[in-house]
């Protein structure tokens, strides 16, 4: 699989049927002699995020960790929730990066401003640890379906520094999945 490309394992948190979190390390252990990572889906059902609760586990992997969908923060909970608060410590150890997808999940319409100063704050704490990603092909979300090319020019307002933004969308992702 590792030669046909394959750099990581989904884990989804919070989802019917998913494997439960007591599995992680072991998988993480499994997967770490190829380099890959653990990418973490969390599930945020409008109550806090289970980051918080996670967050002792996720430090002890044996592997990097990516988290997909900005952690599924709810914007309206403020920079100061616990889950936010677990997300940057998380990044800032180095082995955690944060993909800045799915933002229409937990915002309140496009263009998702109200997630703007999540994504300046981990700027400002590990830039080289932010992806971007579409979440194309959008599943599992009942809501207005959101267009590709209007998240990808959201990045213009999010991330106005040009600098900053070639790093999120070609220079991090190089080093993370090693191409």
């Amino acid at each position: 699989m590792h030669e046909c490309g394959v750099r990581g394992v989904r884990y989804t948190i919070g989802h019917a049927g998913a494997a439960p979190l007591a599995e992680m390390p072991v998988l993480a252990k499994r997967i770490a002699e190829y380099g890959w990572h653990v990418q973490l889906h969390v599930m945020n059902d409008g109550g806090g995020s289970p980051l918080t609760e996670m967050e002792a586990t996720l430090h002890e992997l044996a592997t990097e960790v990516v988290i997909d969908h900005l952690g599924s923060i709810r914007p309206d909970r403020g920079l100061s929730q616990p889950g936010f608060e677990s997300l940057l410590r998380l990044v800032d150890t180095g082995r955690c990066w944060v993909k800045l997808s799915g933002a229409y999940r937990v915002s309140n319409a496009p263009p998702y401003a109200d997630m703007i100063p999540f994504v300046q704050r981990l700027l400002s704490v590990r830039p080289d640890r932010l992806v971007w990603g579409s979440d194309w092909p959008h599943v599992s979300f009942r809501g207005n379906m959101p267009n590709t090319t209007d998240l990808l020019d959201q990045l213009l307002t999010w991330i106005p520094d040009e600098e900053q933004r070639a790093g999120v969308l070609v220079d991090n992702p190089a080093h993370l999945y090693k191409f």
